[in-house]
């Protein structure tokens, strides 16, 4: 009778654990992400920043100018994104940035406001950290304070790295890449 009871115990211990992997692999997959978010971030040097850097450099070297001096407020920025799916969101980036530079004396002064459609590839997402690359392309619309009419370029984002850290529906994050939005940048996002 002890013997059966140590099958008993065998077989009942080795069913929980097979019922408890089935459990974990199934509530994986119905994980019910939240289909929006939004989100405020901080980041620089932008590309607007790095082109008038780079054009106040070749005017000094040139010999046309004395070397300049900017400043940069750095990049707001405020994005909606639609989640599609568990690998792919779609959206919309909004920024602004203001940039101070010093020519020979003079100051003048940009005002730039870009709006710009974007996807992500989240390529990881777990419960507490999400990792993705970023992909944006729009218009940046430029007023400067010693020029009529306001300016549109083209500018883009590409942010191959940046992570997330956060519960659920808040989240801070951080993103590396190269555009208008800047090199580096920081923010929270809300999803819901």
């Amino acid at each position: 009778m002890f013997c059966n009871m140590k099958k008993f115990l065998a077989i009942f211990l080795l069913a929980s654990v097979t019922f408890s992997a089935v459990a974990k692999d199934k509530s994986a997959e119905t994980v019910d992400y939240p289909k929006n978010e939004f989100a405020l971030s901080f980041s620089g040097p932008s590309l607007m920043y790095f082109s008038n850097a780079l054009g106040g450099l070749f005017t000094s070297v040139l010999g046309d100018t004395e070397p300049a001096s900017l400043n940069s407020t750095g990049v707001i920025s405020l994005s909606y994104y639609r989640h599609v799916g568990k690998h792919f969101a779609f959206g919309l980036i909004g920024g602004y940035e203001s940039l101070d530079m010093t020519i020979d004396g003079g100051q003048t002064t940009s005002n730039c406001i870009m709006a710009m459609p974007a996807m992500k590839f989240i390529w990881f997402r777990g419960n507490v950290c999400s990792m993705y690359s970023k992909v944006a392309a729009g218009c940046d619309f430029v007023k400067n304070q010693d020029e009529e009419g306001i300016q549109c370029a083209f500018t883009g984002q590409f942010s191959p790295i940046a992570i997330e850290l956060g519960g659920k529906n808040l989240r801070g994050f951080a993103e590396l890449g190269f555009g208008a939005q800047g090199i580096a940048g920081i923010g929270v996002r809300y999803a819901f």
